[in-house]
């Protein structure tokens, strides 16, 4: 299975950085709010046309519940290393919870590592 480990800056509120996933680039930015204790994310194609705009990272929730055609073709999602299953915390995200990327050929066995993801054919 192809898992990539999205790139996060533990411990720093606020960033910005590109990535390429099945040969496009995104830019995400991450954003963490002390108020509700959550990290949420924007992000948007190589063109600068925003995907999703204040997305909150929740574990074990895929970011796209509903298909985008401008969103990457696989699965982001938070996942927890302990049992706890809490949402990530300015701490947590990078350390506890890994914010990974499964390539859109991988999405039916992602399915079975990932609660919150249903495949339905098309």
């Amino acid at each position: 299975m192809t898992i990539y480990r999205v790139p996060v800056f533990i411990d720093v509120p606020a960033y910005t950085y590109t990535v390429q996933f099945e040969g496009e680039t995104y830019r995400f930015v991450f954003t963490f709010n002390s108020r509700s204790q959550s990290w949420y994310v924007d992000i948007a194609d190589d063109n600068d046309i925003l995907i999703v705009a204040g997305q909150r990272l929740s574990n074990d929730f895929p970011l796209f519940r509903t298909r985008n055609q401008s969103a990457p073709p696989g699965m982001l999602v938070c996942i927890s290393l302990e049992d706890d299953n809490a949402d990530p915390d300015l701490a947590a995200l990078g350390r506890r919870v890994r914010f990974l990327y499964f390539e859109a050929s991988e999405l039916p066995e992602a399915a079975a590592t990932v609660s919150g993801l249903t495949i339905t054919p098309s």
